[in-house]
């Protein structure tokens, strides 16, 4: 099980960092950076990040947090990011990501709001990713036909990613694909009943876990309900990054993330 309380850097670590134990004025961050800077591997501090690629798939009415939280936290890890911020500057990634949906043309997601894709799933065709996310909403039914070329898309794509993450009801989705068949996962709490009902007729070798935050099964990272994918994500970025740079970008973007049991919805929804 992952844990990030370990992760933490004591008090005593970090003021062997600061002049004569006090923090100091310069910057939020300066005496972390200084921690960070002797405790990653000199592999990473001097060597030039390894590209990573990451296609976010997207259909009407996927709820927006699903996504937007975790590509959010993964900003810092971008291109374009990479000389604005020192939290990655010792960092063995970079990521550039990939909108995908049927078209270019602006997608009414749940609650109203719309996004703008940047490539079709036809544009996707030939082309190879290291991660595949895969949000939830109401649109994420595996019978509904607005997201039939996101589920074309996944079959022929999870197989061959690196990582497969997936938030909320996105690995309702992704089970109609096969690729869930005999690994642990979980899902939105709320519609926890009905997935595991159609599933277990559709696909019953999934070992659904109803209290769990996310799971972990080899490259397949599911998370629970919307909120529950940006801890998902951060533990991701734990396990790619190393703690002590994930730590770092958390401090900035001031999110602490639950642990993989941390799950109280489970019970609040009758699940245990």
């Amino acid at each position: 099980m992952f844990s990030r309380k370990s992760s933490l850097p004591d008090s005593s670590s970090l003021s062997a960092y600061t002049e004569g134990g006090k923090s100091s004025s310069a910057s939020p961050f300066s005496s972390l950076a200084r921690f960070l800077q002797t405790t990653t591997p000199s592999s990473f501090s001097m060597s030039t990040p390894k590209p990573l690629t990451m296609a976010i798939v997207l259909f009407p009415e996927v709820q927006p947090l699903d996504f937007i939280g975790p590509a959010d936290l993964l900003t810092p890890l971008q291109i374009d990011e990479l000389n604005k911020r020192d939290s990655v500057a010792l960092s063995p990634y970079s990521l550039t990501i990939s909108y995908l949906a049927e078209t270019k043309e602006p997608l009414m997601m749940a609650g109203g709001l719309c996004v703008v894709p940047d490539m079709t799933y036809d544009e996707a065709q030939g082309k190879e990713w290291d991660v595949l996310l895969v949000p939830g909403g109401r649109g994420a039914r595996p019978w509904f036909e607005t997201n039939a070329r996101a589920r074309v898309f996944l079959n022929e794509h999870a197989p061959q990613a690196t990582y497969v993450l997936t938030v909320c009801t996105g690995s309702w989705l992704l089970s109609s694909t096969g690729f869930l068949d005999g690994k642990r996962a979980t899902s939105n709490k709320s519609a926890y009943k009905a997935l595991t009902e159609h599933t277990s007729t559709t696909n019953p070798s999934i070992v659904w876990v109803p209290k769990a935050r996310w799971i972990v099964d080899g490259n397949l990272w599911t998370s629970s309900g919307v909120t529950a994918g940006m801890d998902m994500i951060t533990a991701w970025m734990d396990h790619l990054l190393g703690p002590a740079i994930g730590l770092k970008i958390r401090g900035v973007l001031e999110f602490s993330g639950r642990d993989e049991g941390d799950d109280e919805w489970a019970e609040f929804h009758g699940l245990v």
